[in-house]
């Protein structure tokens, strides 16, 4: 029994030992290093296109409250004109689209969006045409474009952003030098007397006639050296156009 037991310890040593040696040689590794360059995604930018424009708008002249025509009927003749240039109530307001790159449409210019084309008035007394309006010597001027005309209300003061017209890239038509142009008429009118010229002519000569002419003519002429003046500005159509 005694051998047997020396014999065992040596091998079980050996046994050990091997053990040992082998979680050394674990250690030791062997490795493959890549340096290798592919080729990735490829990137994708659409073209950009400059549809960008100017738009600028001209009146085609001035709005006269002047002389009508003597009426055909009676005639007394106490109120005189001398000078004065005849009624021009109506003048045109052409919006011209220049785009900043020749071939652009006026499609392509709106993109869709309106171009407003408010009207207001401006002179020395701003309130003077409202002023002559309230007292029924003038009418509100209207706008028109195609078949769309735009009216204020009878008793609506003018403003400054209330009378006006949306133009859509159908209104507009193809002019010269690569422009696309639309045109306005903008009509004035006498109030719900008519032009004095006729309809104090059509009355016999008296003190509160004459008041009443002289009112009139004074309010009138108070818008002289006035202007109208013309606001141009894009705006997104509305959510039910």
């Amino acid at each position: 029994m005694t051998k047997t037991k020396k014999i065992l310890i040596p091998i079980i040593a050996i046994l050990v030992l091997a053990s040992v040696v082998g979680i050394g040689f674990a250690a030791w590794l062997i490795v493959n290093p890549v340096n290798e360059t592919v080729d990735g995604g490829s990137f994708v930018a659409d073209e950009v296109k400059d549809y960008t424009y100017t738009a600028t708008a001209a009146a085609s002249g001035n709005i006269t409250f002047g002389k009508a025509a003597a009426p055909a009927g009676t005639n007394y003749g106490w109120l005189s004109a001398t000078d004065v240039p005849p009624d021009a109530l109506t003048a045109k307001i052409t919006v011209t689209l220049t785009p900043t790159v020749s071939g652009t449409t006026a499609e392509q210019m709106l993109n869709g969006n309106k171009l407003k084309v408010a009207v207001s008035y401006k002179g020395v007394e701003a309130g003077a045409f409202n002023s002559a309006v309230t007292a029924k010597y003038l009418a509100n001027p209207t706008l028109k474009v195609g078949g769309t005309t735009k009216n204020l209300a009878e008793a609506e003061a003018w403003g400054a952003d209330n009378l006006f017209v949306e133009l859509t890239a159908e209104n507009f038509t193809a002019a010269a030098s690569n422009t696309y142009t639309a045109e306005i008429t903008i009509t004035f009118a006498w109030g719900e007397k008519g032009n004095p010229y006729t309809y104090f002519n059509g009355l016999p000569y008296s003190k509160d006639n004459a008041t009443a002419a002289s009112a009139m003519l004074s309010a009138v002429r108070k818008l002289n050296d006035g202007k109208y003046q013309i606001h141009l500005e894009t705006v997104a159509p509305s959510t039910g156009a």
